[in-house]
Parts: C-alpha cells; sequence; structure tokens
C-alpha cells in the first residue's frame, strides 16, 4: 500500500514537470514588452474611469449635502409659516391683522401714531461745519501721506 501511495504522487507531479516550459512562455510573453504595454493601456483606461467615477461621487455627495441644508430650510419655513397660520386662525391673530392693516380701533379706545425724527437734534449750520472739518481732515491726510 505504500508503494501505490508513492506511485500516485510520482505521476501527480509529472504533468507538472512538463508543463513547466509552457509555463516559461507563458511568463515570457506576459512580460515583453508589447504584453507590457497593453497591459498599460487596459490599466490607465480602468484608472481612468475609476477617477471619473470619483469625481461623480463627490459632485452627488456635495448636491446631496446643499439639497439636505436646502431641505432643512424649507422645513423650518413651514415650521415658522404653520405656527403663523395657527395664529392668524384665532381671534387675537385676526384681531392684529386688521389692526395693522386697517388702523382701526375699537369702542373706547384712541390711535396713537408714533412718528420718529429724521435728523438728530443738532442744528443744520453745526452738520455743515463737521462736514468741513472732515473734508479737510481728509484732504491734509491725503497730501501728507507719509505720516
Amino acid at each position: 500500500m505504500i508503494e501505490h501511495c508513492a506511485e500516485y504522487r510520482i505521476v501527480a507531479i509529472i504533468p507538472y514537470v512538463f508543463d513547466f516550459h509552457e509555463k516559461r512562455k507563458i511568463k515570457s510573453w506576459l512580460f515583453s514588452k508589447p504584453a507590457i504595454v497593453v497591459l498599460l493601456v487596459v490599466a490607465s483606461f480602468l484608472a481612468n474611469s475609476v477617477y471619473a467615477l470619483y469625481q461623480k461621487e463627490r459632485e452627488t455627495a456635495a448636491k446631496y449635502a446643499n439639497r439636505q441644508a436646502e431641505l432643512a430650510e424649507l422645513n423650518a419655513h413651514a415650521a415658522a409659516l404653520s405656527a403663523e397660520v395657527e395664529y392668524m386662525q384665532s381671534t387675537r391673530g385676526i384681531e392684529e391683522e386688521i389692526r395693522d392693516r386697517f388702523d382701526v380701533v375699537k369702542k373706547g379706545e384712541q390711535a396713537v401714531i408714533v412718528m420718529e425724527q429724521r435728523h438728530p437734534t443738532t442744528s443744520p449750520a453745526a452738520v455743515t461745519s463737521e462736514v468741513q472739518a472732515e473734508a479737510a481732515e481728509s484732504f491734509f491726510s491725503w497730501l501728507f501721506f507719509w505720516r
């Protein structure tokens, strides 16, 4: 029985010995200059397509982030609008809107209109002298720029 196993091992090794020369031919063909050029061209096409996919993925990720930010902004705006609609449906909201749009008051109330002052309490002569002083200062600072 031991002899049978030894025979089997020798018979199993023999195809590899005969195949050695064929493997050598394949190696010599694979490492030839034309084969290397072909492999480099194929590798460059693959690298180019991978890089294009990477760029598309980055662009898609940026668009997705922008859309998520826009969605969050729109959700916040929708929440504010729904709160405003809810307030406007109440009696207090309706009353406030009528008062704002039409300047009306209830019976027994008086309307008061507060107006803002357009100019400060300084006189026009004081304002003119301040403008002249600033103009003179800017002229001299331009004239003596090295100071």
